[in-house]
């Protein structure tokens, strides 16, 4: 995700799937619902259920993260 770069996931993109993030390079703010995550190289984060979210890269650099999915 490029520096300054912001996406929004309603929670119904994901309402059957789990998600796991794990943050490889930089920086990633993820705002789960009400609930903000600061993660940085190595951290990873499991998603609880379903909410909006939003994924922002509030570096400096670009962002390299992994985004790991099983059904529900």
């Amino acid at each position: 995700m490029p520096a300054g770069a912001e996406v929004a996931y309603p929670a119904d993109t994901y309402v059957f799937i789990h998600q796991q993030l794990w943050v490889i390079e930089g920086t990633l703010r993820f705002l789960e619902g009400t609930m903000q995550h600061e993660l940085s190289r190595g951290d990873c984060l499991q998603l609880g259920a379903p909410v909006d979210c939003v994924l922002s890269n509030p570096g400096t650099v670009d962002c390299r993260y992994l985004v790991a999915l099983t059904r529900r």
